[in-house]
């Protein structure tokens, strides 16, 4: 894994973590290992079969194009489990300890962000980093909303980013393995790609008015509820009945079977991993819309996509595509998406789809073959020739 081992056998015993065939007459099977060593960003794996084996052929639908614009199978990332203190002083200089697993700067320095701003990094060890605050702005009226829990704010004021990218994955596939570092279960120019099914990598924790934190989205779920239109979600809040939310840091989202008669509301940042035109793609069980923000600012965001009752996938009606959007690397941008449900299975998901790409379908199915038609024209002339004669009364051809 990531040219690291991954352990068969749980420690200190003989005893596997899991290794079978699907049935005692199958080829078919799968493994699941520990893995070893620390490092955070997009991975690669493999195993050896002794006698006539070798070394195992993954398949081309394995991997997935990162925002590093590499192929890999799967992702790790970095765990923040406290930060201390949590208040200080908006003039900077409180000293902070971020504590967590998994601390890692193999590929790129750490950077801490705290309300927006870095936070000047002093040590970095495996499972500890310290930084400094930076004073905020006069003009700078960003506060955190007085609704969040300090769990809210542990994850608000340790947005810490180490440069890993994302991995981007086409919307009609299972999500890769993705890990702390636990347990793993393995079961050219010119073209263009699907750069995220679920962007779960690149969407980021919405609080309030609060700047991107981390991964992931916050979900408000009601309960038992029928709006007329989905803009009726705007109007509920924590005391309106069968309320409850979550975190969610990847889609597709699937609700879990007993979520019937219900609506939502999940808010968050999309981060571009790359400058450049993009169409987003929305599906749902049963009705939803996408709304996108030109800024950071819930208060700009417009209707780019929606689909109006159960469609199969993404590709059903012309309004779950939104318009060619050109979107900046790194920047921000509000994302809100307005969900109900009835009856069955409920899920969300949204697809991004990027015009350019440096792979091609030979290398992974996220990316789609450009087709070019050349047509080549010609006109055909007859050559003329004129004879003349110099004073030495010799003959020269032009």
């Amino acid at each position: 894994m990531g040219a690291m081992p991954c352990e068969l056998l749980k420690p200190n015993s003989d005893e596997l973590y899991n290794l079978q065939l699907d049935s005692e007459t199958s080829n078919w099977g799968y493994m699941s290992c520990r893995m070893t060593g620390t490092y955070i960003g997009h991975h690669n794996m493999s195993y050896i079969l002794d006698a006539d084996y070798g070394r195992s052929f993954p398949e081309k639908k394995l991997f997935w194009v990162s925002s590093l614009s590499k192929l890999s199978m799967f992702q790790t990332f970095a765990e923040v489990t406290a930060v201390s203190p949590s208040q200080g002083s908006v003039m900077g200089g409180t000293l902070l300890t971020i504590q967590g697993r998994f601390f890692d700067q193999t590929d790129e320095p750490a950077r801490v962000l705290v309300g927006g701003r870095p936070c000047e990094v002093h040590s970095v060890a495996d499972d500890r980093i310290t930084c400094r605050t930076a004073g905020r702005p006069v003009d700078d009226h960003q506060q955190l909303h007085p609704d969040c829990t300090k769990h809210q704010l542990k994850l608000w004021v340790s947005q810490i980013r180490f440069h890993l990218g994302s991995n981007h994955r086409r919307g009609f596939k299972p999500s890769p393995p993705q890990t702390n570092k636990g347990e793993l279960h393995t079961g050219a120019s010119g073209s263009t790609s699907w750069l995220a099914n679920s962007l779960s990598r690149i969407l980021y924790l919405m609080l309030s008015r609060a700047p991107p934190g981390g991964r992931g989205l916050k979900m408000d779920l009601w309960s038992n509820k029928l709006p007329r239109s989905l803009d009726e979600i705007w109007s509920y809040n924590q005391n309106t009945s069968g309320y409850r939310s979550q975190w969610i840091d990847f889609l597709p989202h699937v609700f879990p079977m007993e979520d019937d008669l219900f609506a939502s509301r999940t808010r968050g940042f999309l981060v571009p991993p790359l400058s450049g035109n993009f169409n987003i793609y929305l599906h749902c069980d049963d009705r939803c819309d996408l709304y996108l923000s030109n800024s950071s600012r819930p208060e700009d965001k417009v209707k780019v996509a929606f689909q109006p009752r159960y469609v199969r996938d993404f590709f059903q009606l012309e309004s779950q595509k939104s318009e060619v959007l050109f979107l900046e690397k790194g920047k921000p941008y509000y994302l809100e998406l307005l969900l109900q449900e009835y009856y069955g299975i409920a899920s969300l998901n949204i697809g991004l789809f990027q015009e350019e790409s440096s792979f091609t379908a030979a290398q992974s199915d996220d990316a789609i073959n450009e087709i070019q038609n050349i047509v080549a024209e010609y006109e055909a002339f007859d050559e003329e020739q004129v004879p003349d004669q110099d004073s030495r009364s010799e003959l020269q051809l032009f």
